[in-house]
């Protein structure tokens, strides 16, 4: 019976102490996310010369994109997910489909900053460096 006792008052302690150091974690953590969704509607219009076959039953398109990153001081991670469903006009349509392109972690100190999974950065107007 006593051993019964002591292990109930271990998992009481030890889970009243990991509560604790969650909550602490919880309250110095931030996400942070954005989106956007692009769509449009198509009709045939002869007198612009877009026809039926060029709709190809394919009234509807959007493009749509989320981001999400968590960061707990100077650890961060983030992932985004793209759809295209199908592709607006004058995007490539092999694209069709959705997924999670970009999946990252990355770790800042007062000297270095270390990334690792797949990303991009992009400077100004369209300067982009892929990896």
């Amino acid at each position: 019976m006593k051993r019964v006792l002591l292990l109930v008052m271990t998992v009481l302690i030890t889970g009243s102490v990991a509560r604790a150091q969650f909550s602490e974690v919880i309250k110095r953590s931030e996400v942070h996310g954005s989106f956007e969704f692009d769509g449009a509607y198509y009709m045939a219009d002869e007198g612009v010369g877009i026809t039926d076959s060029m709709i190809n039953g394919r009234n509807f398109a959007f493009n749509g994109f989320g981001k999400i990153t968590y960061t707990l001081g100077k650890f961060s991670a983030g992932l985004r997910y793209e759809a295209y469903l199908p592709p607006l006009a004058g995007f490539d349509p092999r694209i069709e489909g959705q997924g999670f392109p970009n999946l990252w972690a990355m770790y800042t100190s007062e000297r270095f900053s270390f990334t690792v999974g797949n990303f991009y950065e992009q400077f100004g107007n369209g300067l982009t460096l892929r990896t």
